[in-house]
């Protein structure tokens, strides 16, 4: 039988888990909050990820678990448990993840005492491959209200902005997002503007104490994904997009997106940077990048901060013959600058107008003058809507 206090409901996304989901799931059946239940959605798996789960569930009338029986990936396994659930607050117990018996009546506490807030999390004990154990912590953003300063501590580039996804949300919040999205890179790092959609919505508030254990497996889904340059870039441009796609009143997404547009220009501009020193790995990187919807995409993020549209060339600079001469150069560098000229001329061109464009993006008395533009902005009737529904359609 249930108990009293908020409906929380645990969502178990579960692939290839059967030799170490027991663990996760013997931790939510320990928990001390009284009104929990526990959905369990077992991705179609070769392993008996299934059995394991059910059986469990049999002993346990708080459990349910749901047979995918067709691969819906990480993203789509997420969205089906979100479907299903039904309460005040959710939270994604991760299949390789265990809990403290107190991690949800610690976080419910947390956002019953503060109703604007978004989310609740905790400390983090992360426990690596090699069997080395740290503490992940996110701090600065629990007692900040301000929309803006929130997102400034989650785009920060040496902060674990991963951690608050493994906290407690509020679930009307979350339908109202429309769970994790799919987009140009797939599911890489989509978790990133899932997390940046629900900080435009409210605060982050982290109770300082370690609740949840992450263990690295070999299998783990975050060590198959390869990063590269662009796929980051593919993720930065999705947060824009959660922010132009927010219910948000018009002075909020005025004060958010110039932040969101400013993390895209600042991977831009490492990129370029890159590819000042390597020009071939510049190209590679461009090549998942130079095709529609994307280019559009771009500019019509720049257009709405008042930007030039033209910051990136995405065309191809070929080489010409005769710059196979520069074989003979003494270092590496020098050969791969003196057999690219021209894109490289033109990278260091497009490192400048970056510059430019962060500068004003960042600068207080530009804020000002992007808020006025944004606010009077029909965000509704903009170009925006047909680009980036093209770039990221959901999972269907």
């Amino acid at each position: 039988m249930v108990g009293t206090g908020p409906s929380v409901v645990a969502l178990v996304p579960a692939w290839n888990a059967a030799g170490f989901i027991l663990d996760t799931l013997e931790s939510l059946a320990r928990q001390t909050h009284g009104n929990l239940r526990v959905i369990v959605s077992v991705d179609l798996s070769p392993d008996d990820t299934v059995a394991v789960c059910e059986a469990f569930a049999a002993k346990d009338p708080r459990f349910r678990v749901l047979r995918q029986t067709e691969r819906q990936g990480w993203a789509g396994n997420t969205n089906a448990l979100l479907r299903e659930a039904r309460g005040d607050y959710a939270f994604f117990a991760f299949h390789d993840d265990w809990l403290e018996p107190t991690y949800v009546s610690e976080l419910v506490a947390a956002l019953e005492a503060d109703p604007g807030s978004a989310v609740a999390f905790s400390d983090l004990e992360i426990t690596h491959l090699d069997g080395r154990v740290e503490v992940g912590v996110l701090e600065g953003i629990h007692a900040e209200g301000d929309l803006e300063r929130r997102l400034e501590v989650l785009l920060a580039w040496d902060r674990p902005w991963w951690i608050p996804g493994r906290g407690l949300f509020r679930l009307d919040m979350a339908r109202r997002i429309g769970g994790i999205q799919c987009f140009l890179a797939g599911e890489f790092s989509a978790d990133f503007p899932w997390l940046i959609h629900l900080a435009l919505h409210g605060a982050f508030l982290r109770v300082p104490q370690v609740l949840c254990h992450k263990r690295y497996m070999a299998g783990s889904l975050t060590r198959t994904w390869a990063s590269s340059d662009s796929r980051c870039l593919a993720v930065t441009l999705s947060m824009v997009r959660e922010g132009v796609r927010a219910e948000l009143p018009p002075e909020a997404r005025a004060r958010a997106l110039p932040h969101l547009v400013a993390f895209t220009l600042a991977h831009l501009l490492v990129m370029t940077e890159r590819g000042l020193w390597d020009p071939p790995h510049y190209e590679r990187q461009l090549v998942p990048l130079r095709q529609e919807p994307f280019p559009a995409s771009f500019r019509e993020a720049c257009r709405a901060v008042g930007l030039e549209p033209d910051l990136v060339d995405f065309g191809a600079l070929e080489p010409p013959p005769w710059t196979r001469l520069a074989k003979l150069l003494p270092t590496r560098s020098l050969r791969r600058r003196g057999r690219h000229p021209a894109r490289h001329r033109a990278l260091a061109s497009q490192r400048l107008r970056l510059q430019e464009a962060l500068g004003y993006l960042r600068s207080d008395a530009a804020r000002t003058s992007a808020r006025a533009y944004l606010e009077g902005l029909d965000f509704p009737a903009s170009p925006w809507g047909a680009p980036l529904s093209l770039a990221w359609p959901p999972k269907a």
